[in-house]
């Protein structure tokens, strides 16, 4: 007999029967059949997204850059930055060098930058901002210029930017004195279509969002601004620059932005087309170098191995193949880290949330060969090709992951392997629903077993989930207070010990505290059916605005669908492990919590949120499974 002879005489109703009997026992068979395979399908789903996950990297995958919007034309002017440009930034920073040397003050900085803008005949001003945070107050003054269009109106406009300290830390003392320079170049020129405003922003990303918050009249309650003098129309396009060096060797782009917000991606691939082409520098991602790794030589403990050892390291271990796989995994999870945390990988990042497309210009710091000459040109040019625009940038991608600075992944590329876990839990989820709704049932007298319906605890399984969720607000609260910010400073875990223990082990026994049922549907299960639904929930819309924090929740999700309801107190303490209030441990993990803190309160990244609000209520939850005793 045939495969499609023996699946129809699978579904065929016996003889004799009605339709309606037929009908019934067709149904019956294929909800048994679903019910047989799918734990199987929703391990498969598991094993085939964590899978993906691997080939992503992969070079079949990946796609080379191209620009999709028409008018933007990168490359195609002629630059006229030129050595003049080049000695006017080399006194500026002299000067900045040596209020560096003074430790000048904020005021003092910024009296100065408006006093060189001014000298240039640009109109300027100077903002002082204060943000309160659970670690005392920051303070800063940013210095803004505006320089309005002689071709248009001005309904459009483009910022240059550089901020006092460099993503590495360090003064950015070249970037600002580039902006400088720029300012009294561009000015010059009548071709501009579009305002110019150059912003000398305080700090690193807090000054900017202090003016772009004053900016467009969207001030948070932290903040305390002094309003701005003037200001310009929309905002399409920004600049960041920053060049903490000497000199450089290759340009690194940045370009994630506050929450997950990428550009769009035209902007990128013009930046990587025109510093190819026009300024003659080399392109990286981030501040990670194109090389691969070097051959590993195989170590003494495997010789023993002989010939098929040696041929099992050159051809595997060492092969071009993998060094490039692991050369655009690193992109990769760079990209992944910065977009799952919420956090921006720059300045540009602020200008996100705006509607504004930015990136981040970074002078990899280097003994040569490039400086400011090579940094202004290939500015100027983008610039001008930014000048072109019509209209915002639209046409191109903007969500996509970069895996080298030529090459990017497209969202259907990606995406399968976060939505197949999410998938998965929902499978698991639909299975356990289901089987809460039937009783086995044996009669001793009819010597037969009997399925019956049986009231699912559904309700009381939201509430368990409700209850035990709502202690994030406490740990949110408590995190955010000025009561934890001296704690976060200890250098030993040992002072933290009791928030550590209280926030990983007690909240899982809240559901311990709910009242008698008559019900015979147990309650465990009804609890981890709710979970699985809830990551299933959370997964599927999430991986379409923000991809690797999606990845992230689904790669947690597998152990905590994975566990038996009331399995004990083992799996319950193994399940803490995941609790991000583990991290207190750490001296690290204490810094990231600083940060996370730090950004909420001032730039508004959802870190601290994320972990207190959903995060850790999951884990509380799958806890609260093993402890639930029927």
């Amino acid at each position: 007999m045939s495969s499609i002879s023996r699946l129809k005489s699978f579904f065929k109703p016996s003889a004799g029967n009605d339709k309606h009997v037929a009908r019934l026992q067709r149904r019956k068979r294929i909800y048994t059949s679903i019910g047989r395979v799918s734990p199987y399908l929703q391990l498969a789903c598991y094993l085939i997204g964590i899978l993906w996950i691997f080939a992503i990297p992969l070079t079949e995958l990946g796609k080379g850059t191209y620009v999709d919007e028409n008018a933007l034309q990168p490359g195609q002017v002629s630059t006229y930055w030129d050595w003049a440009e080049v000695h006017a930034a080399d006194r500026f920073l002299v000067v900045l060098e040596g209020m560096r040397e003074a430790n000048a003050s904020h005021q003092e900085r910024a009296a100065w930058l408006k006093t060189k803008f001014l000298e240039l005949g640009i109109s300027t001003d100077t903002q002082a901002y204060t943000f309160s945070t659970s670690f005392g107050e920051v303070h800063g003054v940013n210095t803004y210029a505006f320089h309005s269009s002689p071709r248009t109106s001005g309904a459009e406009a483009m910022i240059i930017a550089a901020s006092w300290t460099s993503l590495t830390g360090d003064p950015n003392l070249r970037g600002v004195a580039t902006v400088l320079a720029l300012a009294g170049f561009l000015t010059r020129y009548t071709h501009w279509a579009k305002d110019l405003v150059f912003v000398i922003s305080d700090g690193y990303q807090d000054g900017m969002e202090a003016f772009l918050s004053t900016y467009y009249g969207h001030e948070p309650k932290t903040l305390s601004v002094q309003p701005l003098t003037f200001d310009s129309e929309v905002v399409w396009t920004a600049l960041s620059i920053d060049y903490p060096g000497h000199s450089f060797s290759h340009l690194g782009l940045f370009f994630e932005g506050l929450n997950g917000r990428l550009p769009n991606q035209d902007l990128f691939v013009c930046a990587q087309v025109i510093a190819r082409w026009t300024g003659g520098v080399p392109v990286i991602l981030h501040n990670t170098l194109d090389e691969l790794r070097p051959d590993i030589p195989m170590p003494d403990w495997l010789q023993w191995s002989g010939a098929a050892g040696n041929w099992v390291w050159r051809e595997i271990v060492n092969r071009r193949a993998l060094k490039e796989w692991e050369y655009r995994a690193g992109n990769v999870a760079e990209q992944a880290g910065w977009m799952a945390t919420g956090r921006a990988s720059g300045v540009h990042g602020v200008f996100h949330q705006f509607r504004v497309d930015a990136i981040t210009l970074f002078a990899r710091p280097a003994t040569g060969p490039h400086g400011f000459h090579s940094l202004g040109k290939l500015t100027e040019s983008l610039l001008r090709t930014m000048n072109n625009l019509l209209e915002r940038l639209h046409a191109s991608f903007f969500f996509y992951l970069l895996s080298s600075p030529s090459t990017f992944l497209k969202i259907g590329s990606y995406l399968p392997c976060s939505v197949l876990i999410g998938v998965g839990c929902m499978i698991g989820g639909l299975r356990g629903y289901v089987d809460l709704g039937w009783e086995r049932w044996y009669s001793q007298k009819a010597n037969d077993t009997k399925w019956l319906k049986r009231p699912r605890r559904l309700m009381e399984g939201v509430g368990a989930l409700s209850a035990v969720a709502s202690v994030g607000a406490v740990a949110y609260l408590h995190a955010s207070s000025r009561l934890f910010a001296p704690m976060l400073a200890a250098t030993s875990p040992l002072p933290l010990l009791p928030v550590i223990l209280t926030f990983s082990l007690l909240p899982p026994f809240i559901v311990l505290l709910r009242p008698d049922s008559k019900a015979t549907a147990p309650l465990a299960p009804m609890v981890k059916t709710c979970l699985l639904f809830s990551l299933a929930l959370l997964i599927a819309p999430l991986s379409m605005l923000n991809f690797p924090l999606s990845l992230f929740f689904a790669l947690l999700a597998i152990p905590l669908s994975l566990i038996n309801p009331s399995s004990g107190l083992l799996p319950f303490l193994l399940l803490a492990l995941l609790n991000p209030a583990m991290l207190l441990l750490f001296q690290n993990g204490r810094d990231a919590i600083r940060i996370a803190v730090w950004d909420w309160q001032v730039l508004g990244a959802y870190a601290l949120p994320l972990a207190c609000l959903i995060w850790m209520p999951l884990v509380w939850v799958a806890q609260a499974v093993c402890i639930i005793q029927e």
